[in-house]
């Protein structure tokens, strides 16, 4: 009887399965976007960036580039100079900076434009108490006396390219001449 039974269960377990009665559902179809046109937002920059700046890997697929900069003696933290691009309107995106410090900081921020190229760029710059990027600051403690100086390139409606250079008050403007410098070397690639 024994043997009976592992017969039958070494046929039950090796037996091809009857294909199932009901039709498979229709799988929806799935339409890709058009692929987008080579456009402005698409395009490369190059600068010149200053040789004490540590470049590092990218954190984010948004990121193009991400700079450590030198610390100047006091400051506990280095400054960072994340490079990005995205859309939206410069207004809009110097609105959500302005988001990341806290209120009393938002009466600091100065807004001007240069040429440089063929380019109108944007630079904002605002100090204070900086609440950390990110959806309610990204979990970072609040950073009092810090500086965000940033650069707007609109290389197209859709494509804008950022500068955005943050960290404590006194390395950041230690840092303003090399900044300026690199956003006048802002070019296509």
């Amino acid at each position: 009887m024994r043997v009976a039974l592992l017969a039958f269960a070494f046929v039950a377990c090796n037996r091809t399965p009857e294909p199932d009665p009901t039709p498979a559902a229709p799988k929806p179809s799935v339409t890709a976007a058009p692929a987008p046109s080579a456009s402005a937002a698409e395009a490369q920059l190059a600068w010149d960036a200053p040789k004490a700046w540590i470049r590092s890997d990218k954190p984010s697929p948004m990121r193009k580039a991400t700079y450590t900069l030198p610390k100047q003696a006091g400051d506990m933290d280095a400054p960072d100079l994340a490079i990005s691009v995205a859309g939206g309107s410069v207004d809009a995106n110097v609105d959500r900076w302005v988001q990341q410090f806290d209120e009393p900081s938002k009466s600091t921020l100065k807004k001007t434009t240069r040429k440089v190229g063929t380019w109108d760029v944007t630079i904002a710059e605002l100090s204070g108490t900086w609440m950390g990027a990110g959806m309610a600051g990204g979990g970072v403690p609040p950073k009092h006396g810090y500086k965000m100086l940033a650069a707007i390139v609109p290389v197209s409606e859709n494509g804008k390219w950022f500068f955005k250079l943050i960290g404590p008050e006194k390395s950041v403007e230690a840092a303003r001449g090399e900044f300026n410098a690199m956003i006048n070397s802002v070019r296509p690639q």
